[in-house]
């Protein structure tokens, strides 16, 4: 799934997100084996942290996918991990995106800023893009207080270790109400909370991997991100 993704060019696209902007906390990170199209599919789940969709609210879950038989799969991916690891382009590797799907799941727990947003196919159908963007430390202190406030529990790792073609939230996942109008400043984490998971073996390790990171020069994130603390904008 992951062959050549050292040189692979970044774009941007995806799928079942829905348009709006998004603070999405990794559930699970794994490869499937889609028999129909005889190709593998990189799929990722994460619950919602903040939403401006109505329809896709704090606390819900969402997904996103990128299938190998797209030429542009190994660019969208490789976009997704940037923003994730908040690392530079070369330093994204196959062997790196293996461990990140492995049942190890280092990627768990992991934050991401996404804009989706819908754009016309040339048979002028719509499709839904992302825009990737890495989290500052604001939003590393608030999802301590989110995780609890909305009740996210992350999947079992153990509960991951399943064939393919189970993957996916169980039917009828009940959404939680959205979060409150104005969020007020971000408190301090409470004393335990894990900080983001270290980066998976086989990435390039940037200078203090695993804390959150300014992001990366040239990289152009979605403007009109609201402060989650009403002052200072995520990134």
């Amino acid at each position: 799934m992951f062959q050549g993704i050292e040189n692979a060019q970044m774009t941007r696209g995806g799928n079942w997100i829905q348009p709006g902007k998004f603070v999405l906390m990794v559930d699970f990170l794994k490869t499937h084996l889609n028999a129909i199209k005889r190709g593998e599919q990189f799929i990722t789940e994460f619950f919602v942290l903040y939403s401006t969709n109505p329809s896709q609210p704090a606390g819900s879950k969402v997904s996103w996918c990128a299938s190998s038989w797209h030429p542009s799969a190994a660019g969208n991916i490789k976009a997704f991990f940037v923003a994730l690891m908040q690392c530079k382009p070369e330093q994204i590797n196959e062997q790196g995106c293996n461990m990140a799907t492995s049942p190890q799941q280092p990627c768990q727990g992991r934050l991401i800023m996404a804009e989706a947003y819908n754009k016309k196919t040339r048979s002028n159908t719509d499709f839904t893009a992302v825009n990737w963007g890495p989290v500052d430390s604001t939003w590393t202190q608030r999802a301590a207080e989110l995780v609890q406030t909305l009740g996210i529990s992350l999947t079992p790792k153990e509960q991951l270790n399943q064939p393919a073609q189970n993957f996916g939230a169980p039917q009828g996942y009940p959404q939680q109400p959205a979060a409150p109008q104005g969020f007020p400043p971000p408190p301090m984490a409470p004393q335990g909370y894990p900080q983001q998971p270290a980066a998976p073996q086989g990435f390039g390790q940037p200078a203090g991997f695993g804390a959150p990171q300014a992001a990366p020069q040239g990289f152009g994130p979605p403007a009109g991100f609201p402060p989650p603390d009403g002052q200072r904008v995520p990134f």
